[in-house]
């Protein structure tokens, strides 16, 4: 009599549980899962990267154990994505993260790292570089991914 109880009331809970899940908007299942894969990466310290140049941020990166993600392409066949804006001028200094640079606007430029667990990092900065007029571009934004920029797109 106990055991038959006891099933219907551990019946009754996951019917509860089942039930409150199904209550939740997609959104809010998004946002849950979302949330859940968030805490569940694993990946090397990201330092401050805040009003530094790139060079700045770059080192900083390295020194936390972030390697450039080369794409090799920048210098044997360059596409048109690493022809405009600051591009030539990161090329010329032997960054090949770089991923592409905008020709116009805030000439944005973006550039990609990895680190021991599989993690992609991307590095957008703002702003001209002219290393000879001492003028250099700042990071505006970046952002941790568990895939590589060409299967994120």
């Amino acid at each position: 009599m106990n055991a038959k109880i006891l099933t219907a009331g551990l019946l009754l809970t996951m019917l509860s549980v089942a039930n409150s899940a199904l209550a939740l908007s997609e959104t809010e299942q998004r946002e849950q899962i979302q949330k859940q894969q968030l805490a569940q990466v694993q990946h090397l310290p990201i330092p401050n990267l805040n009003d530094l140049t790139y060079h700045e941020a770059r080192k900083k990166l390295m020194e936390a154990g972030w390697q450039p993600r080369i794409i090799f392409s920048n210098f044997s066949n360059p596409s048109a994505d690493v022809k405009f804006g600051n591009a030539s001028i990161f090329l010329e200094q032997g960054y090949g993260e770089l991923r592409f640079c905008s020709g116009a606007g805030l000439g944005f430029c973006t550039f990609e790292f990895t680190d021991v667990y599989g993690n992609y990092l991307e590095v957008v900065t703002a702003g001209q570089e002219d290393p000879q007029e001492e003028i250099y571009a700042q990071v505006y934004s970046w952002r941790l991914y568990n895939l590589p920029y060409e299967e994120r797109n």
